[in-house]
């Protein structure tokens, strides 16, 4: 299984931002630049969620491939919102110890579900016309979104990831 680095998903946002010769950017080129920084965010949240219940020395291994692939866009996009403030909804506050998570959670919480919608029109509204400044700000907002996923504390990111993989009812 080869695992999509997000960098490398930055990395191709930015080169698809690059001006053809001559003449403006080109609509697929923008469109493509916003998917790439989305999923970026994406795999970072799925790399994270299989690492720490599959174990990062399985990725090799199905059972990896098991927990990577059993989160939902629309699920993580549902429990960004309902974390990405205080207080926590009471169905999750048995879980994490304050009314709300840290500053750094709740910024990337607020910011996953604006990606995950820019992302999906630029792939799917074939009427929407972008311009190269929309694509390079979702391409930063991406890198900042990452950045403050890391600079959770880790037992945060851990009780993110268990209710995610594992909603409570």
């Amino acid at each position: 299984m080869t695992i999509p680095n997000p960098d490398q998903l930055l990395d191709q946002a930015a080169l698809m931002l690059a001006r053809p010769r001559g003449g403006p950017h080109r609509q697929t080129d923008l469109r493509r630049s916003i998917s790439a920084s989305y999923y970026a965010v994406f795999h970072t949240v799925l790399i994270a969620a299989a690492d720490m219940v599959a174990g990062r020395g399985k990725r090799a291994e199905p059972v990896y491939n098991l927990v990577y692939r059993s989160i939902d866009h629309r699920a993580l996009s549902g429990l960004c919102n309902s974390v990405a403030r205080a207080p926590l909804p009471s169905k999750y506050r048995g879980y994490w110890a304050g009314d709300a998570f840290g500053h750094s959670l709740q910024a990337f919480a607020r910011r996953l579900p604006d990606l995950q919608q820019e992302r999906h029109a630029a792939d799917y509204d074939p009427g929407r016309r972008l311009v190269a400044t929309e694509a390079i700000g979702m391409m930063l907002l991406a890198r900042e979104t990452i950045q403050n996923w890391a600079a959770a504390q880790e037992e945060e990111r851990a009780v993110f990831l268990f209710l995610l993989l594992f909603p409570p009812r």
